[in-house]
This record gives C-alpha cells, sequence and structure tokens, in this order.
C-alpha cells in the first residue's frame, strides 16, 4: 500500500510539473508559422546567394588581387578568427558562440583560364536537424547575413576582378 502511495504521488507531482508550463500564446504561434513561411520563401534566394558566391579571375595578377581581397572580406565580415590562409584556402574558426553568428571560409581552384574562387558561409543555428529542413533559432538573421554577405561580396571583390 505504501508503494502504491508513493508512486500515486510521484505520478501527481510530475503531472503537476507539466502543468506548470504555459502553452504558447497566439503570438508566439503566429511567430513559428512566420518563421516556417519565411524558411520556405527563402530557399530559393538563398540558392541564388550560394551561386553568387563565385569569383572568377583571369591571370596571376587578377586572381592574386581577388585572393587578397577575398582574405581581406572574410576578416572584416567574419565572426570567428583566422585559422588559416594560404595559396588555396582561408578558414576560420567554425565554432561562433551563438545563434546567428557567421563564419567564412574560402577555397582557390586555379584553372587553364585562371582561378574561381568560392565563398563558403556558416552560420551557427540556422537549422533545427542536420537534414537542413526544418529552421533553427537562429534562421532569421542567419538568412538575413547569408544574403547581405553575398550581395557584398559581389560588389566588394566580385565586381573589382570580373
Amino acid at each position: 500500500m505504501h508503494k502504491l502511495m508513493t508512486v500515486g504521488l510521484a505520478a501527481v507531482l510530475v503531472l503537476s510539473a507539466c502543468t506548470n508550463y504555459p502553452l504558447p500564446t497566439p503570438e508566439e504561434y503566429a511567430a513559428v508559422r512566420a518563421r516556417n513561411q519565411r524558411f520556405e520563401d527563402d530557399k530559393p534566394k538563398l540558392q541564388d546567394a550560394q551561386n553568387r558566391n563565385v569569383v572568377s579571375c583571369s591571370g596571376e595578377a587578377a586572381c592574386a588581387k581577388a585572393w587578397r581581397m577575398t582574405k581581406n572580406f572574410i576578416e572584416m565580415h567574419s565572426y570567428t578568427r583566422l585559422t588559416q590562409y594560404d595559396d588555396t584556402r582561408i578558414d576560420t574558426s567554425l565554432s561562433p558562440w551563438r545563434p546567428g553568428m557567421i563564419s567564412l571560409s574560402a577555397r582557390r581552384m586555379d584553372n587553364r583560364a585562371g582561378a574561381k574562387i568560392y565563398l563558403s558561409i556558416y552560420c551557427i543555428g540556422m537549422y533545427g536537424d542536420t537534414n537542413r529542413t526544418v529552421p533553427g533559432p537562429g534562421y532569421l538573421d542567419c538568412s538575413d547575413s547569408i544574403m547581405r554577405l553575398s550581395d557584398l561580396f559581389g560588389y566588394d571583390v566580385k565586381s573589382q576582378v570580373e
């Protein structure tokens, strides 16, 4: 009997603890719906932004200039510090400390015509799962930052080289 009362009391305590959490307000539900809609609306825009993060250059002087400008761009806009810089890679630490913070890297792929430089933009908290199917807590900030930085990269680097 004593065991049954203990189990019953534990169940009551657990259930009462669950009811202490308030239900989301209509405003909170609306905010989640808006974020999810924005997530769907932004998919093609983010793909376009990613496609714009490529710089083509011809000739060693133009490619060296584009690579230096890419390094300067990364140092100016990444929340994380530079960890590697050589002829083919520019890396920053991939561990921003809060959602919405940006980390940048770049790769240089030489070809017969010159080179292509690919800028990668990482943002912590952008997705809520590893399959990138749901927005994470930093999605709105990340999405805005990625599109803004893609435009800036095109203006700061691409327009000066191509």
